[in-house]
């Protein structure tokens, strides 16, 4: 009975051990299945990532063009305004002759005062109005202008 036991041992043995064989080699597979089914993962979304790197360096470069067109644009607009100047605020007129009080409370001619605080000049003609008034031998109906 002891050679009965021993093999019958040594053949419960075996079968545990095919089973544990069986049992790894499925583990095994199952893992490689995973493993597989991973990488293609992997592979996807490592080819969406490259695809949405490429739009966003697309973005970037359309930004940067725009910036520095912005930037140039910034600077045209800094240099126009440092160009303008603006009157602004009351101006005392005279209501008969336009003469403008200056900051010193002297009478200058609207045409100094205005040309002195911006980079605007003049020309002179005479309205129709005051055609009739003031010269009226020289009104014949006809403007000056023309």
């Amino acid at each position: 009975m002891n050679g009965n036991t021993a093999h019958d041992q040594l053949m419960k043995y075996a079968r545990d051990l095919n089973h544990q064989v069986r049992r790894l080699k499925e583990k095994n597979t199952q893992l490689e299945k995973a493993r597989d089914e991973q990488k293609e993962r992997v592979k996807e979304r490592t080819a969406e990532l490259m695809a949405a790197n490429r739009r966003l360096e697309s973005q970037i470069r359309l930004r940067k063009i725009a910036l520095k067109k912005n930037e140039a644009l910034i600077l045209n607009l800094q240099k126009a305004l440092g160009d303008v100047r603006v009157l602004s605020g009351l101006i005392p007129i005279c209501a008969h002759c336009k003469s403008i009080r200056d900051d010193e409370g002297f009478w200058r001619r609207i045409e100094e005062y205005i040309g002195s605080r911006t980079t605007v000049e003049f020309s002179h003609g005479i309205c129709p109005d005051c055609l009739v008034q003031f010269y009226p031998e020289y009104h014949s109906g006809a403007s000056l202008d023309s």
